[in-house]
């Protein structure tokens, strides 16, 4: 859970993903390009903690989805984050 009233993308929020658990965070700047509402975690309002309370309570409710959000939010920082890509992305673009 990570609440940011500013957060340009939130490290801490591409590290939960590629741990592997879901994220609720804020819908501010660069986080929901990283965070996919209902896919790969829960984003809120961020002067609204009620919504976080009970998206965090839901996905203690229900750990099959907490699963499924976590492994989605690991495969999608593994897709966006692979060194061996953007690396290539980069030389593609150098050479």
């Amino acid at each position: 859970v990570l609440t940011s009233q500013v957060e340009v993308l939130g490290l801490v929020n591409a590290e939960a993903m590629a741990s592997g658990i879901p994220v609720i965070g804020t819908s501010v700047f660069g986080v929901p390009e990283l965070v996919e509402h209902g896919i790969t975690g829960y984003l809120c309002d961020p002067n609204d903690p009620v919504s976080v309370a009970d998206y965090l309570e839901f996905l203690l409710d229900h750990p099959d989805i907490c699963r499924e959000m976590g492994m989605k939010g690991r495969e999608k920082v593994n897709r966006m984050h692979n060194l061996t890509l953007q690396v290539n992305a980069l030389k593609n673009i150098w050479v």
